[in-house]
């Protein structure tokens, strides 16, 4: 048995197994008929007025006993929704008892059948709850002075905060529970919880949804919900006492005016707030207009249910590129952020209407913020300081090759003049004729000197001994040869007769037969004659030996050997020697001029050098030699030399020097080609050179675009960057300069240039692709990478400015029809108001009705008016400021919306706590065994 003690020590006993809430219930009834039972009072004495303190401690006595009802009612609330499982578990088990005693099974059996609990109580019961709650109460009270609370009800307030309290706990404990698992779906999927949450199924989208959506929204449309169907129920308690249907009729009737009265408020107030026109006028209306219009144009996903679910499209704001951040000051849109084409149509079409001003405001702001960004970055140099530096050097190469060529040209000349002929051919061969002259002259006085140590001229001979000589060598002649016999010299001796003659008549005889013999012996058929004049010559010297003593014989003997050599050396006809010093009746036969050359042979050097081997001759034969050498070129003179290589080996040291003016005039010549080319290559001040540096100072400053055009359209850019920052050796003026100029070229590509361009400040804008196009083009690239080599961040902060352009002002690639609205009047139109007239002319309509007619009209328009200007307001702002988009599209979005829209639930658990009460009660007979067992019976 279960014993529950009233208030007036009644013991109430119950059966084992009886559910908590029937005892519950019925110890409320059996107290508050006893209470209403108890015999009336006799007239008390008229009370004492009471004191201050004693007031004091009556409102406190109320007060506590209205908590201490709520927190009664808070904890029967929990402990119903903790036992609501039991209780249908309990239901089912009075079910089968009754089924098995229908079927025949023994009815102890089927009771203890029945009575079996799969899932035995562990919680604590509200008996229990509440009975710790009343001692705690009674040990307060007993501290304080004061009685303590009643465990039941004494009033009205205190039976309302019983039953809001009750739907406050019934409420509490789900809610907790749906809470947690909302913040554990927070924690492991962040922002996409809610998504989650809906696609956990029905249940899950109508608990666990709206919890991750915004839980403090949730607990407060529950905890309303809960305590309105409290104030409801207690409502209807208070006029149909112990009625279940009754109490859950008022909770529900509690919960439904919380919801008119909440729109009535809110209807009211937005009213208000349109009638007297606020400025910052914005509801619910406008906000959930926008965000349905900013989801529609961006074609975000759509739920299950079919509701449009902007999470993605939050996700998209969030995580998009923010230009701000490589570009200070620029403010990209939504449009921007997201790179939706939805959105970037939306705000196309707002740009040109009324929100003009608005769009354009923003985009000179960001033109502005662009050009300071870029122009942050734009060097500081001139183009005019590159040329100025490229001129300068340039002349400084083409000075110092000039004048290494001028000194290899001295430098050749000076190797050049030891092999250049000094004189004339004339005077060359005059000083050769006039040695050998001497030569000759001193071989002549050495054959005179040499006959005459012999002295045979005077000696005595006898004409007739040598014409017998004569006679004996020609007698055995044949009569052929006789013709040959010089008859007139034989004659001549034959004319001395018997005369004295000296030997000088037989040696004069002997020379002309030799000389008459040579000569013969040189003509064509000669040999005959020849040899009989030698045959003759032989019998006249040896005539001549056999009368002369052996010394004279000697002595003759050198003399003729003196003259042998002079004539070998200056006689021999065809020699040479002979035919320079060779005479006529007009003199010399050969010319001065021609005399030096005939000796350039090295067999005429050797005989002229056998003769006159003098520094003077030398020195003559070396300058005709050389005269026929061109030592204009270095590959002359190395042809010379290979030439007259035999010649040259006559005068030791010549071919080296030779060989040194070959490689003078080889540097002479690689100089002046190096001067040439450097002409070529780099220009003069009058003609265009070939080369990157040639062809950019073909350019003046005032066309510094033409001449950077020249190094970006070469065959290989980065090498003709290189070679302009190289040929001045990265001086900084000139960096900057070629800098300046390639940034010139950017902005003239990039930048816009017309009139109607211009922003109110003056300045033009640039123009993203353009920029993008001119950044990414490989030709500019490298060049600028040669340019900005020592600070490669410039060019990179460059195109990431380029590059977060590309994402700025996405609304003019969407270009859709313009849709715009105007505002209408607030006031009645005149038709309302004529109408209106009439009807009242007409006695149809009185004064209230008109009044409140046009106040209607007037409210509603204003209304209308008032969000019409606030969706305008906000949808430019949503669209121009993406965070502000993101905030409005995650507080508003439509899922959530539909999420928290849904009617608050949980206060549900308490009515199906009570119906379950009502509809498990024991049938009629068992009510009244019950009430006989409370009543002691």
């Amino acid at each position: 048995m279960t014993e529950a003690e009233l208030f007036d020590g009644t013991v109430l006993e119950f059966p084992d197994g009886t559910s908590p809430e029937v005892i519950q219930r019925v110890v409320k009834e059996q107290t508050m008929q006893r209470r209403n039972a108890a015999p009336e009072a006799a007239p008390a004495a008229p009370a004492a007025e009471p004191s201050m303190m004693d007031t004091i401690m009556g409102g406190a006595s109320a007060v506590g006993g209205v908590l201490d009802q709520g927190a009664r009612g808070f904890a029967t609330g929990v402990t119903n929704i903790l036992g609501l499982p039991q209780m249908l578990m309990q239901g089912k088990n009075d079910m089968t008892t009754r089924i098995l005693s229908q079927a025949g099974v023994p009815e102890d059996w089927a009771q203890a059948i029945g009575n079996l609990d799969p899932s035995p109580r562990l919680l604590p019961s509200a008996a229990d709850m509440q009975g710790a709650g009343d001692a705690f109460n009674e040990a307060a009270a007993q501290a304080v002075g004061v009685e303590p609370p009643n465990p039941v009800p004494d009033n009205m307030p205190e039976r309302f905060a019983n039953r809001i309290g009750e739907e406050l706990g019934a409420t509490a404990l789900p809610a907790a529970g749906i809470l947690g698992k909302a913040e554990k779906l927070r924690q492991t999927y962040g922002a996409t919880a809610p998504a989650v949450a809906r696609e956990g199924g029905k249940l899950s989208r109508m608990f666990i949804e709206p919890a991750t959506v915004n839980p403090g929204r949730f607990m407060q449309n529950e905890v309303s919900a809960a305590a309105a169907a409290g104030a409801g129920a207690a409502t209807a308690n208070e006029v149909f006492p112990g009625n279940p249907i009754a109490d859950v009729a008022g909770a529900i009737g509690g919960v439904g005016l919380l919801g008119v009265g909440n729109s009535l408020i809110k209807g009211g107030t937005e009213m208000g707030r349109a009638i007297f026109g606020s400025k910052n006028y914005v509801d619910d209306v406008v906000r959930d207009a926008v965000t349905d219009r900013v989801a529609e144009a961006a074609r975000v996903p759509r739920t299950a249910d079919g509701v449009a679910d902007t999470t993605s499209l939050v996700d998209d704001i969030m995580n998009g590129r923010r230009i701000g951040d490589d570009i200070p000051g620029v403010q990209e849109s939504l449009a921007d952020r997201t790179r939706n084409p939805g959105i970037a149509s939306l705000e196309y079409s707002r740009q040109s209407g009324p929100s003009a001003g608005t769009f354009n405001a923003r985009r000179q702001n960001n033109a502005r913020a662009v050009d300071e960004a870029i122009s942050g970055l734009e060097p500081q140099g001139s183009p005019a300081a590159l040329r100025g530096e490229l001129d300068l050097e340039r002349t400084r190469q083409l000075t110092d090759a000039e004048t290494m060529a001028l000194n290899a040209r001295d430098a050749a000349e000076s190797a050049v003049a030891p092999v250049t002929p000094a004189g004339t051919p004339t005077a060359r061969g005059n000083t050769v004729r006039s040695a050998l002259e001497e030569a000759r002259d001193a071989a002549r006085a050495r054959t005179e000197e040499a006959y005459g140590a012999a002295n045979v001229g005077g000696t005595p001979i006898q004409t007739e001994e040598l014409l017998d000589a004569i006679n004996g060598a020609t007698s055995g002649m044949a009569q052929a040869d006789q013709a040959y016999l010089p008859e007139s010299l034989i004659s001549r001796i034959q004319s001395l007769g018997d005369n004295p003659a000296t030997m000088k008549e037989a040696t004069a005889l002997r020379s002309e037969l030799r000389e008459m013999g040579v000569a013969a012996s040189k003509r064509p058929g000669g040999r005959n004659e020849a040899r009989v004049l030698g045959t003759v010559e032989k019998a006249v010297d040896d005539f001549i030996f056999a009368k002369l003593p052996p010394d004279q014989q000697a002595a003759l003997r050198t003399a003729r050997a003196t003259r042998t050599a002079e004539g070998q050396g200056f006689d021999r006809v065809g020699d040479p020697v002979q035919r320079a010093l060779a005479e006529n009746d007009a003199g010399y036969r050969m010319s001065d001029e021609r005399v030096a050359g005939s000796f350039t042979n090295p067999q005429a050097m050797d005989r002229l050098f056998s003769q006159a081997d003098t520094p003077q001759v030398r020195t003559a034969i070396r300058d005709e030699v050389l005269s026929g050498a061109d030592v204009s070129r270095a590959d002359k003179i190395k042809s010379f030399i290979d030439a007259n290589a035999e010649k040259l080996d006559r005068f030791p040291g010549l071919r080296d020097e030779l060989t040194a003016a070959a490689k003078g005039r080889a540097d002479e010549a690689a100089a002046f080609t190096r001067k040439g080319d450097l002409e070529r290559t780099l220009g003069t001040d009058e003609r265009a050179g070939t080369g990157t540096v040639g062809k950019f100072l073909s350019f003046s400053d005032a066309n510094s675009d033409k001449a950077i055009r020249e190094v970006l359209s070469a065959k290989d850019p980065a090498r003709a960057a290189d070679e302009l920052l190289t040929f001045v050796g990265d001086a900084p003026d000139a960096v900057n300069g070629a800098r300046k100029a390639l940034w010139d070229n950017m902005s003239k590509a990039a930048r816009r240039a017309g009139e109607t361009t211009k922003d109110a400040s003056g300045a033009q804008q640039w123009m993203p692709e353009a920029l993008s196009r001119w950044l990414n083009d490989p030709r500019n690239a490298e060049v600028a990478k040669r340019f900005y080599k020592d600070n490669p961040e410039h060019v990179d902060n460059l195109r990431k400015i380029s590059d977060a352009l590309q994402g700025l002002d996405t609304r003019n690639t969407a270009k859709v029809p313009n849709t715009s609205g105007t505002a209408q009047s607030t006031l009645p139109s005149t038709e309302t108001l004529g109408s209106t007239a009439l009807a009242y002319k007409r006695g149809q309509i009185g004064p209230a009705f008109i009044a409140t007619r046009l106040g209607a009209v007037f409210a509603r328009r204003s209304v209308r008016n008032a969000r019409s200007n606030a969706i305008e307001r906000m949808m430019d702002d949503v669209l121009l400021n993406p965070d502000d988009a993101a905030l409005l599209l995650r507080e508003n979005n439509p899922a959530n919306r539909a999420a928290l829209s849904r009617k608050a639930k949980l206060w549900f658990g308490n009515e199906a706590s009570t119906i379950m009460n009502a509809l498990t009660a024991d049938d009629e007979d068992e009510d009244d065994e019950i009430r006989r067992a409370v009543d002691g019976q």
